[in-house]
């Protein structure tokens, strides 16, 4: 699969940068949206953007080179080309939340609200980037003769796999994943602000148990997964992160001093 997308003279255009760029200019716009739906300051989503992201892009980067870490032992100086990709969603999720949580003590906002603000544009983003690992040719399942089965090059075949043409497409079913949870988050976000049953917060924890439960089943399927104890890195990450944000999520709405913000009227899509 031809990895470049086009040319503009000497200079060559990804396509994995174009869908990334794409994807984080669509969790910008959904991000703004539902800063707006609640009436808070849309100049602080630009500044979540313009030092999240790089922060995210660095322990994506940087946790994507601890689990492959084999691959660079020999050459360290290989772990800062990013040309051919190498990013976790994992490392860079963790490092926003984090950022977002310290950007919202230091500014005196409210932290659940604003991780709920964030939710949305990150499944739509993580749904959209997805794309970029399928051109890539990263994260593919099993050989397989289904018409759902996806081409991979020679060279980016498993070892012991080679004379197989055809793989699942386990990045093209967690798009799908996501983008269903993008959906399901909207539904959520219309009960929350509409009737204040959900509290702030609630919207994150829904969208980490989801994301959570998604990759659990679908990179199980993956052929390139690193292993501790016999289990995936991944799943065993995953089931930590679904079962930690339900306990959340069941808490918070068995506390309700957990936040003293009033429910808000819904303010129309």
């Amino acid at each position: 699969m031809e990895k470049i997308a086009f040319f503009i003279g000497p200079l060559p255009f990804y396509w994995y940068g174009l869908i990334l760029s794409f994807a984080i200019l669509a969790a910008l716009l959904v991000t703004v949206w539902q800063a707006r739906l609640r009436r808070e300051d849309v100049r602080r989503v630009l500044d979540l953007f313009l030092y999240g992201i790089p922060i995210g892009f660095f322990f994506a980067r940087l946790y994507y080179v601890f689990l492959n870490w084999q691959l660079y032992v020999a050459e360290p100086a290989r772990s800062l080309s990013l040309a051919s990709g190498g990013f976790v969603l994992d490392g860079a999720l963790a490092s926003i939340v984090v950022f977002l949580y310290f950007y919202a003590k230091r500014h005196r906002l409210s932290v659940g609200r604003w991780l709920d603000i964030a939710a949305p544009g990150l499944a739509l983003g993580h749904a959209i980037g997805l794309w970029a690992r399928i051109m890539n040719e990263e994260g593919f399942g099993r050989p397989t003769d289904s018409p759902r089965g996806f081409y991979i090059d020679f060279a980016h075949r498993p070892e012991t796999y080679q004379e197989f043409d055809f793989f699942e497409p386990v990045c093209l079913y967690s798009s799908g994943w996501s983008s269903l949870l993008f959906l399901f988050l909207l539904v959520a976000v219309f009960i929350q602000i509409r009737t204040g049953r959900l509290k702030p917060g609630s919207i994150f924890l829904l969208y980490i148990v989801l994301f959570s439960l998604g990759r659990f089943i679908f990179e199980g399927l993956r052929l390139d997964l690193d292993y501790v104890v016999g289990l995936p890195v991944t799943q065993i990450f995953s089931g930590i992160l679904g079962f930690g944000a339900l306990a959340l999520f069941l808490w918070l709405h068995y506390q309700p001093v957990f936040s003293n913000e009033r429910p808000q009227r819904w303010s129309g899509l």
